[in-house]
């Protein structure tokens, strides 16, 4: 099983580790054979899974195995346009997509933007999904999307 845990690069409060945590312990509990798939491990939801699951010396994995997918732009001069950004990390959620078989995703209280394009992505696709809010504090089992 593998198991996408991605969120707002905000949140990085100690509720928000905390939930990581439970959704890490739920993953380690349910899944025997269970992969950890992330991306951008230098803050937020990233950052507190290499901190839980990587050895702070050797950087090996501790208790699980797990793969940070990353997108860096090495530019020469200023900034990509926005549009250009943003569809760039549209693209990794498509490859987060592919490799996921469940999804855990942190969001803001109204996901939007490449957030909202992930969620969009795992509904069409039929994936089991949790979405958790700033306020929500414990982890659940994925489910499926349900048509209204």
């Amino acid at each position: 099983m593998k198991v996408v845990i991605v969120g707002d690069r905000n949140r990085e409060s100690e509720e928000d580790f905390k939930l990581i945590n439970q959704i890490l312990d739920y993953c380690r509990d349910n899944y025997p054979k269970c992969r950890i798939i992330t991306k951008g491990t230098d803050r937020g939801v990233g950052k507190w899974i290499r901190t839980r699951l990587s050895d702070p010396v050797t950087h090996r994995p501790t208790e699980m195995d797990w793969t940070e997918i990353n997108l860096t732009h090495h530019l020469v001069e200023g900034d990509l346009p926005k549009i250009q950004f943003s569809a760039d990390y549209d693209a990794l959620n498509a490859v987060l997509l592919e490799m996921g078989d469940e999804f855990h995703i942190l969001s803001e209280e109204r996901p939007r933007g490449v957030t909202m394009n992930l969620l969009r992505r795992v509904i069409d696709a039929h994936r089991p999904y949790a979405l958790y809010k700033p306020h929500e504090t414990a982890a659940r089992k994925a489910q499926f999307h349900e048509d209204k």
